[in-house]
């Protein structure tokens, strides 16, 4: 009997591990190396930005914006159209097209950081890239 008392009191691993990645798998498990951001960029095909540049809402954006349209992201992927469109006090969205045709949505980018924006659509890309290495595709 107190064997099965203390086997119920015990911490579920496999549970909790799996609450985790339900979550927010990226802020768990997944940390991108500094530097490699401008790497995975190449898989972007397109990047659409919609913000007002005066609200303080729209930070988070403002800042990826900023970053995709840096000399590294465009020298890694010169092809990659960004597009910015802006509205004085309407919406944020921030929209990644990879090359496979998929997509990373953010329709509420002031509810994230500019760092956790960025480590998700890298996150999508890396898998992206882990794809394109195990089919032995050439990488773009």
């Amino acid at each position: 009997a107190t064997s099965s008392a203390a086997d119920s009191k015990a911490p579920d691993n496999n549970n909790l591990v799996m609450s985790l990645f339900r979550r927010r798998p990226v802020e768990y498990f997944y940390k991108i190396p500094k530097g490699e951001g401008p790497n995975l960029f190449k898989f972007v095909q397109k990047a659409t930005f919609q913000f007002d540049p005066f609200s303080l809402k729209a930070k988070s954006a403002r800042e990826v914006w900023r970053e995709v349209t840096s000399r590294k992201y465009v020298t890694a992927n010169p092809k990659a159209v960004v597009e910015l469109n802006i509205v004085k006090g309407g919406k944020s969205f921030v929209d990644f097209e990879f090359i496979d045709g998929s997509r990373k949505t953010f329709k509420k980018p002031d509810k994230i950081s500019a760092k956790k924006l960025l480590n998700e659509y890298q996150y999508e890309a890396t898998l992206l890239e882990w794809n394109y290495m195990k089919d032995n595709k050439p990488l773009p």
